[in-house]
């Protein structure tokens, strides 16, 4: 559960300080200052809205756009609301700067991994991640079930201990200790509230069956500190430190689609600020991703409708990149899913 947890609240977080990043801002008279404390502010607000769970239907962290797209929404109008206005995107524009008058503050960065700009970009998201999740998260142990779960419970990956406990990717969890719940939302504070080694009973659905699991929590705490370590060098720009970070969360939870997906954000900000090409190793883990995400969506039904395009995406970068082979084996796994073009 943790695991999805994280995912949760990081990729929401990266997504939209992401969004933040992308985005050109002008306000005349305003410094830069002033850009940085608006655009902090807002994202705060926004994962604000998310965390809490408004419009939680629409929202499947990790890839689903819709709720990425929500949470632009909400973020620009939060911008707007504070006198900031968008223009015009230059995508090869890099870095901060100013444009226009001298009283103009302009927030522009590259619109993707094409320039240097964007390992920019990515530790700045990573910096709003690393203030955003001290206040969501304890800060001393508490109870966690590792694993990769959906929004709405859906087990899409399992943990070592998890699955020793009897949960299988597909279960979806309707009740915890007889607390009717229904979105990762709801569980956060039954977790919160809870110590390493305490006993939860699981209710669970399998196979429109009902049955419980008990099981015993895990401590969350070093989960969390490896994702806040993993942020902190990644906003400092110390992209194999984020690696290592993250690979460490892995051990302590599951590797997943989202937790491959961070590793894979890290690599590519360490090669895009050396400006070299992608590697054997850079096109495997795209690939590794791309499996992952179609492993997981048999898990729950719907979910490969909303990762086909992104894997689709990753097939075009793999042909271009000249790993046809590793874009023919996804290409053929995702007939073998029934989410082929």
């Amino acid at each position: 559960m943790i695991a999805r947890t994280i995912t949760g609240t990081l990729l929401v977080l990266l997504l939209l300080a992401g969004g933040c990043a992308h985005n050109r801002w002008s306000k005349p008279g305003a410094s830069a200052q002033q850009l940085s404390v608006d655009r902090e502010f807002c994202v705060r607000m926004t994962n604000r809205w998310a965390i809490a769970g408004a419009g939680a239907a629409h929202r499947e962290p990790g890839y689903a756009l819709i709720g990425v797209l929500i949470a632009d929404h909400r973020f620009n109008r939060c911008m707007e609301e504070n006198g900031w206005h968008q223009i015009e995107k230059t995508p090869d524009t890099v870095a901060t700067s100013t444009a226009g008058s001298a009283n103009t503050q302009v927030a522009d960065v590259g619109a993707g991994p094409v320039t240097s700009g964007y390992s920019q970009s990515i530790a700045d998201s990573f910096a709003a991640a690393a203030i955003q999740y001290r206040s969501l998260f304890p800060t001393t142990p508490f109870c966690a079930l590792p694993g990769y779960w959906a929004n709405d419970l859906t087990v899409l990956r399992t943990s070592t201990r998890t699955a020793r406990a009897g949960f299988q990717a597909g279960d979806r969890v309707l009740a915890v200790d007889g607390i009717q719940i229904f979105n990762l939302e709801e569980f956060l504070p039954i977790l919160f509230a809870r110590s390493p080694g305490n006993r939860l009973t699981v209710t669970i659905e399998r196979n429109a069956q009902r049955s419980d699991i008990t099981t015993e929590c895990a401590d969350g705490l070093p989960i969390i500190e490896a994702f806040g370590a993993a942020m902190d060098a990644g906003s400092k720009g110390r992209w194999p430190e984020c690696i290592s970070h993250i690979a460490r969360m892995e051990r302590l939870t599951a590797v997943s689609s989202a937790t491959a997906d961070l590793r894979l954000t890290c690599s590519e900000a360490s090669r895009l600020s050396h400006n070299h090409r992608p590697s054997v190793g850079d096109a495997t883990l795209v690939h590794e991703v791309a499996r992952l995400s179609l492993e997981e969506a048999a898990a729950q039904p719907g979910r490969l409708s909303k990762i086909r395009g992104r894997v689709l995406a990753q097939m075009t970068w793999l042909d271009a990149n000249g790993y046809s082979v590793l874009a023919q084996d996804l290409r053929e796994s995702l007939d073998q899913a029934g989410g082929s073009p």
